[in-house]
């Protein structure tokens, strides 16, 4: 939480921690929350390319949750 722009901007971020927050997930679902209450585009990262982040974070998320669950009931099955 503390690198990611949940509660503010990226613009307002300081320089030295700005590099670092684009790293998080949570920076591209905040902003792209700020673009669908209608914040000012021009503080914000572009949307697609935000949609396109959080879209890959919870196809990847769920993959490999269902990776862990089919492991965990074969292993189930075959005790």
């Amino acid at each position: 939480m503390r690198f990611s722009t949940v509660f503010y901007p990226l613009i307002v971020m300081p320089n030295y921690y700005s590099p670092i927050s684009v790293l998080s997930p949570l920076t591209y679902g905040a902003d792209l929350t700020r673009w669908v209450l209608g914040f000012d585009p021009k503080y914000l990262l572009n949307p697609l390319l935000a949609a396109a982040v959080v879209t890959a974070v919870a196809i990847g998320t769920l993959s490999l949750s269902t990776r862990v669950v089919d492991r965990i009931i074969e292993g189930v099955k075959a005790a």
